[in-house]
C-alpha cells in the first residue's frame, strides 16, 4: 500500500528532536509576526484616537455629512474635493421641543485617510480646524482636498467638550466610513436590484419586520452637462422619545463599473427633522449610470441591519416625492447582532485552541517517549514485562 503524504510528513517530523521541533515553531511564529507587522506597518505609526462608535448620546450628537464633489477644468482634468459638514445638536427632552443650547467649549475632529477608495490601510491622519465657544445647534464646514494628494476619509474621530448645569463633560465618537462597497455589499445591491419590486422603484422602504421605520429616496435632474442629484431620508417617527442612528453612504456607479463616493451621512439621529441634501452636480464626464446606496440602521449599539438601493439615473425623479414608488426589503436582508458575531468568533478560536494544544502536547510526549525507547539497551523494550 502506497504511503500517504500525511504519513510521510508525520514520519519526517517524528525523526526531529524536541529541540528542533520547538525551533521550527519559534521560526514559524516569527515569520507570522513579521508578516503581520508588514501588513499593519503604516497604521502602527498613526496616532489614532481610541474612540468607539456611539449609538446614542443622551446629551449631544455630531451628525457628519460627507459629499464627494468632482469638477472638471477646460482640459477635462477632474478634481475631487470632499465637503465635510459636522452639525452638533443638543438632545431635546419630552418637556421641550427646542435645542437646549449647550455651551461647546471645545470641538476637535480628525480623519484617518487612505490613498485609494478601495484601500483598508490608513496612511495618514488629517486634522480639521479646532473650534471653541459655540452653542448647540451649530455646524462646522471643512474640505478634504484631493487636487494635489489622494486622501479619502476612512475613519472619523470627534471629540466634543460641553457644559451642562455648570459641569463640563467630554464625549468622543468614531464613525467608520463606507468608502467603497465590499464584495458582500455588491452582491446584496445586485440582489436588491434584481428583485421584481425594485426594477422601477425610486426609493427604498426601511423596515424591521413588518414595521415601517423610514424611507430613503434619491433624485436626479438631467441638465445639459450634469445631473443635479440629491438624497432624502424620511423618518416615520420623530421626537424626543424615539431613538435611531443611521449611517448611510451612496455611490455613483459609472458605466465602466467604478463606485465613486457621493453623499454619506454618519450618526444621523436627529429628533426634529428628516435628512436631506440636494443640488449636487454629477458631471456627465464621469459616465454616471446608477445611484447606489447602503444604509445601516442601528437598533442598539450591537444590533443593526443593512439596507441597499440601486437605480438608473434616467429613472430617478427630479424632485422628492411625498408618496414615492418604494421597494421593500428583500428576504435575505437579516438583522446582525455584533455581540453574537463576536461571541461566535471567540468560541471558534477557543475551540481551535482546545483541539490544537492537546494534539501538540501528545505529539511532544510521544516524541519524548520514542527518544527514551531508542536509548534503551538492545535486549530491553519500554513498557514491557521482563521476558524469561
Amino acid at each position: 500500500m502506497k504511503e500517504s503524504w500525511f504519513s510521510k510528513l508525520n514520519n519526517r517530523l517524528g525523526k526531529l528532536s524536541q529541540t528542533a521541533l520547538i525551533l521550527i515553531l519559534v521560526i514559524y511564529s516569527c515569520v507570522l509576526g513579521g508578516i503581520y507587522a508588514l501588513v499593519t506597518l503604516t497604521r502602527s505609526y498613526l496616532v489614532v484616537p481610541n474612540y468607539e462608535h456611539v449609538y446614542w448620546d443622551e446629551e449631544v450628537n455630531p451628525q457628519i455629512t460627507i459629499i464627494g464633489r468632482r469638477t472638471f477644468d477646460s482640459d477635462n482634468k477632474m478634481t475631487l474635493k470632499y465637503s465635510v459638514n459636522v452639525s452638533v445638536y443638543g438632545r431635546i427632552s419630552p418637556a421641550s421641543t427646542t435645542d437646549p443650547g449647550y455651551a461647546l467649549t471645545d470641538f476637535k475632529m480628525s480623519a484617518a485617510t487612505v490613498t485609494s477608495t478601495t484601500s483598508k490601510n490608513p496612511a495618514n491622519m488629517y486634522y480639521f480646524t479646532e473650534y471653541k465657544t459655540y452653542t448647540t445647534p451649530t455646524t462646522h464646514y471643512f474640505t478634504l482636498d484631493n487636487s494635489s494628494v489622494d486622501q479619502h476619509p476612512y475613519e472619523l474621530y470627534t471629540m466634543i467638550q460641553h457644559k451642562k448645569g455648570g459641569k463640563t463633560k467630554i464625549s468622543t465618537y468614531k464613525e467608520d466610513v463606507f468608502l467603497y462597497p465590499d464584495s458582500n455589499d455588491i452582491t446584496k445591491i445586485d440582489d436588491y436590484f434584481s428583485a421584481p419590486t425594485s426594477a422601477d422603484a425610486t426609493s427604498r422602504n426601511i423596515k424591521k419586520g413588518d414595521e415601517q421605520i423610514a424611507n430613503i429616496q434619491f433624485i436626479a435632474s438631467n441638465q445639459s452637462e450634469y445631473y443635479s442629484g440629491g438624497v432624502k431620508i424620511i423618518m416615520d417617527k420623530l421626537g424626543a422619545t424615539y431613538k435611531h442612528h443611521i449611517d448611510m453612504q451612496s455611490w455613483i456607479l459609472t458605466s465602466d463599473g467604478k463606485y465613486l463616493p457621493f453623499v454619506g451621512v454618519y450618526s444621523y439621529s436627529q429628533q426634529k427633522t428628516n435628512y436631506s441634501q440636494s443640488g449636487i452636480s454629477i458631471y456627465k464626464q464621469l459616465n454616471p449610470q446608477y445611484i447606489v446606496a447602503k444604509l445601516r440602521y442601528y437598533f442598539s449599539e450591537t444590533e443593526y441591519q443593512d439596507y441597499y438601493f440601486k437605480q438608473a439615473f434616467d429613472k430617478l425623479p427630479t424632485s422628492f416625492q411625498s408618496s414615492p414608488n418604494a421597494a421593500d426589503e428583500i428576504e435575505d436582508n437579516k438583522t446582525i447582532n455584533k455581540g453574537l458575531v463576536i461571541g461566535i468568533s471567540i468560541g471558534a478560536a477557543v475551540l481551535v485552541c482546545a483541539i490544537i494544544l492537546p494534539l501538540t502536547v501528545v505529539y511532544i510526549n510521544k516524541k519524548k517517549k520514542n527518544k527514551e525507547t531508542n536509548s534503551l539497551p538492545e535486549n530491553e523494550t519500554s513498557d514491557s514485562p521482563n521476558q524469561e
